[in-house]
């Protein structure tokens, strides 16, 4: 029995060798911590600590308790009492109790209800996960959080220590997220966005706004529809700002899992469980050409009147190209060649060059129709190519008070956009 610092305080640290159930020594750590007025001798001990370790470092030096490596020890502590279950660690709930400072200072207690990765948890280390997820790299990754790469090793390092199992495997290209990484990520993201909101919900209590929101968005609403939308929406919210990213519906909604924008603008697509669709406006894919390239009559012609034509068309992830696509296959509708190109806008100009055809949405041609360059025909025997434009987030994450307010407005000025291209495509 070894027994410390009897004195003022009294802050106790005794060792004692216990058998277990088999016979063999069985070390055993009992901290007995208190706090005591000068005044008061009668002072009991706050807070009791009994828990099975290999080793426990610490020191009792001028009435400070130091305890170092207190993460690895809780996290070894619990994954033993778990395995072993015997009758000396009957407990529900593990309590440590640490003196951070002089010995006269609240002793504060954590309280591990479930696992000892609740001890860990803090925005740097969620973060980091995250970023090790869109980054690829761990230096990356503390650069983004902003911190050192040898400190982000070590925050890994106790994640790993108190999960039980690895999560971020390092190759020669970078790093990547195991699993049960990719698991604890997906979580990161929902706490952190979570945090976000709360912190907004406050703001607008205060009666302040302000904050980012980050939209992504497909190449037809993201070209065609958000320039007006934001517009209006930064003259009805001035202090928030809006960063914008533009890909194909398909890219969208993987930066939208990976935590990269909060909402996406995409079109007919499919998704799984962990996205929510909400439309927000309907939309037509036309055909156009050149005028006078194909026999339009009365804004329509027939499936045979294309077979010859080349049909540009979006790279495969391209929402628009696979609205049309599973039209034409459904007429049983064919061209001579397809040609892929990489925007909407070098369609537009291949068409009005006479080079072939193609099917875009209307909102991206009615600005050319009007104008005369170009001419827009839909297929005898197929009813309109319609779709829906949805607002895509993650189906658990709450949207806050700015992205609620995003939305209206996009409701709001989308619909001056519709009444112009339902105008224009007759």
């Amino acid at each position: 029995m070894l027994e410390v610092n009897r004195g003022p305080g009294r802050q106790v640290c005794r060792r004692a060798d216990r058998l277990d159930e088999r016979g063999q020594p069985r070390h055993m750590v009992c901290l007995h911590m208190g706090l005591e007025h000068r005044r008061d001798r009668g002072a009991k001990p706050l807070r009791f600590l009994e828990v099975c370790v290999d080793k426990v470092d610490m020191r009792v030096n001028d009435c400070k308790l130091a305890v170092r490596k207190a993460a690895e020890q809780v996290a070894r502590a619990r994954r033993r009492w778990k395995q072993e279950r015997s009758q000396d660690h009957r407990c529900d709930t593990l309590r440590l109790a640490v003196i951070w400072g002089k010995a006269n200072l609240p002793i504060p207690t954590i309280v591990v209800t479930d696992t000892s990765l609740s001890l860990l948890w803090d925005t740097t280390r969620l973060r980091l996960l995250v970023e090790i997820e869109r980054q690829g790299t761990v230096s990356a990754a503390a650069r983004s959080v902003g911190i050192g790469q040898p400190s982000a090793s070590e925050h890994l390092r106790l994640l790993e220590v108190a999960a039980g199992q690895r999560l971020v495997e390092r190759n020669g290209r970078g790093s990547r997220l195991t699993e049960a990484g990719s698991l604890l990520a997906s979580r990161a993201r929902e706490a952190l966005a979570a945090l976000q909101a709360g912190e907004e919900e406050l703001g607008a209590l205060a009666g302040l706004e302000a904050g980012t929101i980050h939209i992504g968005a497909s190449t037809t609403p993201g070209v065609y529809l958000l320039p007006d939308t934001l517009g209006c929406f930064r003259r009805d919210h001035p202090n928030v700002d809006v960063e914008v990213e533009i890909a194909s519906t398909d890219e969208m909604i993987e930066r939208l899992l990976a935590g990269r924008v909060q909402l996406a603008l995409v079109g007919e697509t499919q998704v799984d469980e962990r996205i929510e669709l909400t439309p927000f406006l309907s939309d037509e894919i036309v055909g156009i050409a050149k005028p006078g390239l194909l026999p339009i009559k009365a804004g329509r012609i027939k499936p045979i009147a294309i077979a010859d034509q080349t049909l540009f068309v979006r790279e495969a992830g391209s929402s628009t190209r696979q609205t049309a696509e599973r039209a034409l296959a459904a007429l049983g509708a064919s061209t001579a060649r397809t040609w892929e190109l990489d925007s909407s806008e070098a369609i537009k100009r291949a068409a009005r060059e006479g080079l072939g055809i193609a099917f875009l949405s209307r909102y991206a041609v009615a600005e050319e129709i009007e104008r005369g360059e170009l001419a827009s025909f839909r297929l005898i025997g197929q009813p309109r190519i319609e779709r829906r434009l949805h607002v895509a987030r993650l189906a658990r994450r709450p949207l806050t008070p700015s992205e609620e307010g995003f939305i209206a407005t996009l409701a709001r000025c989308c619909a001056k956009n519709e009444e112009f291209a339902a105008a224009c495509v007759a």
